[in-house]
């Protein structure tokens, strides 16, 4: 394991300077402020490959497969123009038109893309029925983030306990990832870091913070990231259902490819969720794609990271920011 120290004059800095030299995964050890600096102690159990490790085999050839996949994607485009642009052609103002064209590039189903349109090309609230919006957290809930491995839900469990303190709320955090070496590191570094209590739950006897009463904090519960044999939700599920979440969060990258999206969608309704928040919103280039998510499942779409780490900013999902999210990417694509 590799132990280094960064000092910078602001916290953040130094944590990007841990970010850049070990990488997102470092764990933070220790934080202090020495004579106007910042140290903190970082590891990183990432190793070298050995010297005499076999060469890894040559990639096989996927030319003719690419080809090929293009080809199928090209044909699809081709039948789907017909309802595009039957959808846009209903539309009754040229500025909705521009709007519709914008959501499509952006990633919106073209029906979506026809609902929204009059109201993006009003540049006020996204509009929509199809789209289920959260209510804002109260105070004493227990809210569980799950999702696939590598999603970023223990970053944007950290953005959100700083969100919710920043508007004055109480917050603890719990993870049910105790199975793995290290599963339950990285959160505790960050509940270190931001000063909040910190429990590994191993099973529905373990002591947790009250749910009700003035001072009851938030909950924000990290789980193990759900893989595809789905052994890792079944050996929390019994101790999801124990702990009774208020909230079951499903956390996806806005850069996923979106029928694997749709897929872990599935996965995530057959565990009972209910909410879902999109982390990365600010580096993908079809981010409309979290509408057709949300349409689709009826999931409440709730909080949105942008960033991946833990010192990026954090959002809530409603009509207005996702239209002002959407509007900006737009403009930026244009601006290219």
């Amino acid at each position: 394991m590799r132990i280094r120290r960064f000092r910078a004059p602001r916290l953040h800095e130094a944590l990007a300077a841990v970010r850049e030299e070990l990488g997102p995964d470092a764990l933070i050890l220790a934080k202090e402020r020495r004579g106007g600096l910042w140290e903190v102690q970082a590891a990183s159990d990432t190793r070298p490959a050995p010297e005499t490790a076999p060469p890894e085999p040559p990639p096989a050839p996927t030319a003719g497969l690419d080809e090929a996949l293009m080809r199928l994607e090209r044909l699809a485009q081709r039948l789907a123009q017909p309802q595009r642009d039957a959808l846009r052609a209903q539309l009754a103002t040229p500025a909705a038109r521009q709007a519709f064209d914008q959501l499509v590039r952006l990633g919106a189903s073209p029906a979506l893309a026809a609902e929204a349109a009059p109201d993006f090309a009003r540049m006020g609230a996204l509009a929509t029925k199809r789209l289920v919006w959260a209510r804002r957290p109260r105070a004493g809930e227990r809210i569980l983030f799950l999702g696939p491995r590598g999603v970023g839900k223990t970053t944007l469990i950290a953005k959100t306990a700083a969100w919710l303190a920043d508007r004055g709320a109480r917050c603890a955090v719990a993870t049910t990832d105790t199975d793995r070496l290290l599963g339950a590191h990285s959160l505790r570094a960050y509940a270190e870091l931001l000063d909040l209590a910190f429990v590994a739950l191993h099973d529905a006897d373990d002591p947790v913070p009250p749910r009700r009463g003035k001072v009851a904090p938030f909950l924000l519960i990290d789980s193990e990231g759900l893989a595809p044999d789905g052994g890792a939700a079944a050996r929390q599920r019994p101790l999801w259902d124990a702990l009774a979440p208020d909230r079951r969060v499903l956390v996806l990258p806005a850069h996923f490819d979106e029928e694997d999206g749709m897929r872990w969608i599935e996965t995530a309704r057959e565990l009972g969720a209910d909410h879902l928040a999109i982390t990365h919103l600010d580096t993908a280039t079809r981010p409309a794609k979290l509408l057709n998510w949300a349409a689709a499942s009826r999931l409440a779409l709730s909080f949105c990271s942008f960033g991946p780490d833990a010192t990026g900013r954090l959002g809530w999902l409603s009509p207005r920011s996702v239209h002002a999210a959407l509007r900006h990417r737009s403009l930026a694509q244009a601006a290219a």
